[in-house]
């Protein structure tokens, strides 16, 4: 049996990991970290100590936390009663399953009843689950040395003017206006060559920027999307005309910025959609989750001010404040698409269980938050070890959970990550469009990094990378951002892309490396001008023109 000193070594090492101690890196979500990574580790050592002396296994007194050893989780069910899952893979690895075991062993003996012995194990989940929302100093560490990899070869000014895209929170000034009326006719896509919404919504290279004009046929479009493929409107007996109320009072909050507008909004629904329905990937999630995953597209951005959450931070804003400079911006959106579903009339999901709703709600906030891009290096390193170790532990099962709620939560931990990942993804896939689409999203997300800048001068601080329109250019950095940020997190995502839908994969990574090239080519020949300078010189297309 384990002696007192090792299990409150181990004891350490999962406290650690889950933020219990003053030596872990502070937790990025507080609300998360303080129920879990404080109250469930403090009541699950006291307990384990408890049962050590009851049994009559205390040594001396305990060492110290240790902070040099790797915890290692796979996926976890809802069943604490079960050591492994029914692939057969263990629930707790590392010291998690050490402490397992000796609750086992303890339970075994008598030493707790079975009651004591599931609160002690649904303890023991809470602090698991809390390490998504901590940069253990293991995994700082770890991400460092794949920086260093990365990198290699490139120029401090590529790796700078590449850095400074991650900030994609920025600048006002509105550049289009659009129609608001609920009742303006049928639908008509101004989409040339598409013909109707399914069309719409299988486009790999959906211009977004075409949007917005009408807004009553991008409101028709988005609630189509809900009923087909999935059907999530008869599933969750959705009122079509609350979805539809809420979709349009969350697109009446986007502001008219050049970038974070109701056009972006669209955009990452539409590649979600894509990838999900046309690509296939769908199997890998259940019908909940490709809910939130819809609806977290449509209101990731939501109310975004044009401004980063550097910006927000350093004027002391109160939005900075209110959010104790963490997430800002993304704690902002989460908080609106909620305040604005409780509105009456907007409440689509009224009919489904309030357990449910909660569940959903996580998973919605964990998705918006997943899209802050201070997070993006922690995300995409996950990602890629994840993938990469699918051989060893598939993603097994996940292809049938929809219907089957043991193997949902046998999945739970590998489907809240992909979640998290395809939002991400999302969210940068302007970069895997075709150049006529892309380069014109570049061209706006540069005048909003201007519009920062322009402010930042105003309040007498220091202009952000990439933002000061005196010198700087987006153009210059996107070799970098492309090849060395975003592919990264593509090239696994693509991996969940059905195979006989191969060409889907085979031209998002053409697109990217396409658009790649041609960034380079044009600021070789032209120099470091901007953008939008360099579009003009590479002459009109027939997206510009319409």
């Amino acid at each position: 049996m384990f002696g007192f000193v090792e299990v409150t070594e181990v004891m350490g090492n999962v406290c650690e990991q889950s933020g219990a101690t003053e030596k872990v890196i502070p937790v990025q979500d507080p609300v998360l970290g303080d129920r879990i990574g404080v109250s469930s580790s403090s009541r699950l050592f006291h307990e384990v100590q408890d049962i050590v002396d009851l049994a009559g296994t205390a040594g001396s007194s305990s060492p110290p936390f240790r902070a040099d050893r790797k915890i290692t989780r796979l996926a976890l069910d809802d069943d604490p009663a079960d050591a492994v899952t029914s692939s057969g893979a263990p629930k707790f690895v590392g010291s998690y399953g050490k402490l397992m075991s000796f609750m086992r062993k303890c339970l075994e003996a008598d030493v707790v009843s079975e009651k004591h012995f599931r609160e002690l194990v649904s303890a023991l989940e809470d602090l698991s689950d809390s390490s998504d929302h901590i940069k253990h100093k293991n995994r700082v560490r770890h991400l460092t040395v794949n920086a260093q990899q990365l990198f290699s070869g490139v120029s401090e000014k590529e790796i700078v003017d590449g850095m400074g895209l991650m900030e994609m929170d920025t600048g006002p000034q509105p550049t289009y206006k659009r129609k608001s009326s609920m009742n303006e006719g049928s639908f008509v896509c101004e989409d040339e060559g598409v013909t109707d919404i399914a069309e719409l919504l299988r486009d790999v290279g959906f211009n977004c920027r075409l949007r917005g004009q009408n807004f009553q046929s991008d409101i028709q479009a988005v609630t189509y999307g809900f009923t087909t493929p999935y059907n999530l409107v008869g599933r969750y007996s959705i009122d079509p005309e609350s979805l539809a109320s809420w979709v349009s009072a969350i697109a009446d909050q986007y502001q008219e910025n050049p970038y974070h507008n109701w056009m972006h909004a669209f955009d990452v629904y539409q590649f979600i959609h894509l990838s999900l329905a046309v690509g296939g990937a769908g199997e890998f999630f259940n019908f909940q989750d490709i809910l939130a995953m819809f609806c977290g597209a449509i209101g990731h951005d939501v109310a975004h001010g044009g401004t980063n959450n550097a910006f927000l931070i350093n004027t002391g804003a109160k939005l900075a404040i209110t959010y104790n400079d963490r997430s800002v911006l993304e704690n902002m959106h989460a908080s609106k698409f909620f305040e604005t579903y409780n509105v009456e009339g907007n409440s689509f999901l009224k009919h489904i269980r309030v357990e449910d709703f909660k569940t959903f709600r996580s998973k919605v906030i964990e998705n918006i938050l997943a899209t802050d891009m201070s997070h993006h290096f922690e995300l995409v390193d996950k990602f890629n070890e994840r993938v990469a170790n699918k051989q060893e532990t598939p993603f097994a099962g996940m292809n049938s959970t929809k219907d089957d709620r043991d193997k949902q939560k046998e999945t739970k931990s590998d489907r809240r990550m992909l979640m998290q990942a395809f939002t991400h993804m999302a969210d940068l896939s302007h970069c895997t469009r075709p150049w006529d689409v892309h380069k014109i999203i570049v061209v706006c997300l540069e005048e909003e990094f201007f519009c920062q800048g322009d402010a930042e001068k105003e309040f007498g601080i220091p202009v952000s990378p990439m933002m000061d329109r005196s010198k700087d250019s987006a153009a210059t950095g996107q070799t970098f951002f492309l090849d060395k940020l975003v592919r990264p997190l593509l090239d696994p995502f693509c991996t969940f892309l059905h195979a006989e839908n191969s060409s889907m994969k085979t031209v998002l990574k053409s697109n990217l490396i396409s658009n790649r090239d041609k960034w380079a080519e044009l600021v070789e020949k032209h120099g470091r001008l901007k953008a939008k300078e360099l579009c003009r010189l590479e002459g009109p297309t027939s997206s510009e023109e319409a």
